[in-house]
């Protein structure tokens, strides 16, 4: 069985929508109360405790009105308001709303009045939606009005009646093709398959306290839910391994160096964790979405301090803040350790192309051991900053404007190793410009600067012969690759710009965790939406011609979806999301802040 769609998404969007401005609806918390009802094999559950306080208050706020005006200006939305798809839409919900006697939003409030849940089931192969309405006469009402339009329009068309009506114990069963519904007394149940529909209409009916809510993952699941969290989900993870263990997610290993500098503490998480839970929470005009595992760090393995540091307790450093910062993202990473473990943590190729790597390298820091000497000068807090750059009009301006980016390190010894970095970085300069000559590329000069508390190493393309300052140059025109070095920080941008406003920056953001002073942020990641804005509008031009050639749009088609996706992304503010350990769990949390002004602009 699959569900119907549009009354269950318009309950989410509703939700969503709520949550966004932190409405204070009181919801007495029964986690994984109707979850006795779904087959203990259920894998994944999910649940929704009374949207029905949620709609109510949606219907209430000028905040969500606000928003949805601003959702119907974005002009791709407009354009879909006006078509004949959208206007037949609305012509059929004023025919149901006509037909129910109420508006869509009472209607949906009074079926989901005690909470929506949703199992999937892999025995059965079953996809089940459980709802309670507020009361029988109100879901009967609801049902069989809508199965009469639905039985009435496939007789004006000379179809046979969609749904077989059965009776099943004491429950109503009408039976499609490819999914049903059942009603018993204030229930309503979707679902794709017959077992698992009979399956949780017993439960039901004999009024089952075991099922799922019986299992011992589940219930110690359920014990970590937040109180005010508007949605809640499981996924029995021991299960999901069970059933397909070759998964890569599953075997602990990331077999590459990228894989494992991102992902290595997933895989370990991942390796032995019994379940996994999720749970939508509101915040300050916005929502936060947070996912956690049981996770023991006072017993990582050694080949994993690299990415938990020692005793799990690796925190990520502090983010620094440029002018037009787009994104930071600061974590913990001990290089040395992971190069050192590359024969735990790597396949036979990857550590084969390591070791070819480990030559050059060790010759260009003149035979000192990369991994041992080299890298272990380097500190495990980094990050990367991303900044839109400005162009200055006299020099040549690209057609395509990047932005630019930086890793920033720490040195545990400044100066002993500040003048290897320097001379290495002069070094893959000229081998750039030597192969960039032969290839017909613009030349990079070098220039050096001192600023407080260390130096600039620069670089600046050389305009082509006969180059005028213009808007259609080269893509290089972009980099202007840099090092720099302040106090104990190393900076290596493919900006001059970055490099030094991240030199010379003296304010930094704080990822501080907001709850428990036990936590550990291992990974932070901090978007301003706001400049990411700007950015697509500095290349409007460029991407109204690549949708053209790509979509096969007309110039007002690529013009509208281009500026749909900046008037939405004006609705946003900012996001974070975190990756951090506790004594207990691993947490991976994401924050999105809604633009709460009216008509927001540059």
């Amino acid at each position: 069985m699959t569900t119907c769609h549009s009354p269950l998404f318009k309950t989410v969007i509703v939700v969503v929508l709520t949550a966004l401005f932190g409405l204070e609806v009181q919801i007495e918390v029964r986690a994984g109360d109707a979850a006795r009802f779904f087959p203990a094999t259920t894998i994944v559950y999910a649940e929704v405790d009374q949207p029905a306080g949620l709609i109510d208050k949606a219907q209430q706020n000028p905040q969500i009105s606000h928003l949805v005006g601003e959702l119907k200006s974005i002009p791709a939305a407009r354009k879909a308001i006006e078509g004949k798809d959208f206007q037949k839409f609305q012509f059929a919900l004023k025919v149901v709303e006509a037909k129910l006697g109420q508006k869509w939003p009472e209607a949906l409030s009074s079926l989901t009045h005690h909470g929506i849940s949703f199992g999937v089931d892999p025995v059965s192969d079953g996809v089940a939606i459980l709802m309670q309405a507020k009361e029988t006469e109100s879901l009967d009402k609801i049902t069989s009005s809508l199965l009469e339009m639905v039985e009435q329009d496939a007789k004006s068309k000379g179809n046979d009646p969609p749904f077989e009506r059965l009776d099943y114990r004491e429950a109503k069963v009408f039976k499609a093709d490819n999914f049903g519904f059942a009603t018993w007394k204030n229930w309503l149940l979707i679902a794709n398959k017959s077992d698992v529909g009979r399956s949780i209409l017993d439960a039901l009916i004999d009024d089952s306290q075991k099922g799922l809510a019986s299992a011992e993952n589940f219930q110690n699941a359920s014990k970590s839910r937040t109180e005010n969290a508007i949605a809640w989900v499981y996924v029995d993870i021991d299960a999901a391994r069970a059933a397909k263990p070759e998964e890569k997610i599953y075997s602990n290993r990331a077999d590459d160096p990228g894989g494992e500098f991102l992902l290595g503490g997933l895989y370990s998480a991942f390796h032995e964790t019994p379940y996994l839970t999720g749970e939508l929470l509101p915040i300050d005009n916005g929502l936060k979405l947070r996912f956690s595992v049981p996770f023991d760090r006072s017993s990582i393995s050694e080949e994993r301090v690299h990415f938990f540091g020692p005793d799990g307790k690796g925190t990520a450093s502090t983010p620094i803040r440029v002018p037009g910062n787009l994104l930071t993202v600061s974590f913990y990473r001990d290089l040395s350790q992971m190069y050192q473990r590359a024969g735990d943590l790597f396949d036979e190729k990857a550590n084969d192309d390591l070791a070819k790597a480990d030559v050059g390298l060790s010759t260009l820091f003149s035979g000192r051991n990369f991994a041992d000497e080299v890298l272990s000068g380097i500190s495990p807090q980094m990050q990367f900053v991303i900044a839109r750059q400005t162009f200055a009009e006299d020099k040549p301006i690209p057609s395509i404007k990047l932005p630019g980016f930086a890793l920033v390190a720490e040195l545990k010894d400044p100066k002993a190793s500040r003048k290897e970095f320097r001379r290495n970085f002069i070094n893959a300069i000229g081998f750039f410009n030597i192969v960039g000559a032969m290839n017909g590329q613009p030349q990079l000069e070098i220039d050096f600067e001192s600023i407080e508390g260390g130096e600039l190493v620069t670089t600046n393309m050389v305009p082509e012969v006969d180059q005028k300052p213009d808007t259609e140059a080269r893509i290089n025109y972009n980099f202007s690759p840099s090092i720099a070095f302040s106090d104990n920080l190393m900076i290596i941008s493919t900006t001059s710009e970055l490099a030094e406003a991240v030199a010379t920056s003296k304010e930094r953001l704080s990822i501080e965790p907001a709850e428990d002073s036990g936590d550990v942020q291992n990974t932070a990641m901090l978007l301003s939406v706001k400049e990411l804005v700007r950015l697509v509008v500095d290349n409007r031009q460029h991407l109204i011609s690549q949708n053209m050639l790509k979509e096969g749009h007309t110039q007002e088609e690529a013009e509208t979806e281009i500026d749909s996706l900046v008037k939405f992304g004006r609705l946003l503010k900012n996001s974070r999301a975190a990756l951090s350990t506790s004594e207990t769990t691993l947490e991976f949390t994401l924050e999105v802040e809604i633009n709460s002004e009216k008509s927001p602009r540059e």
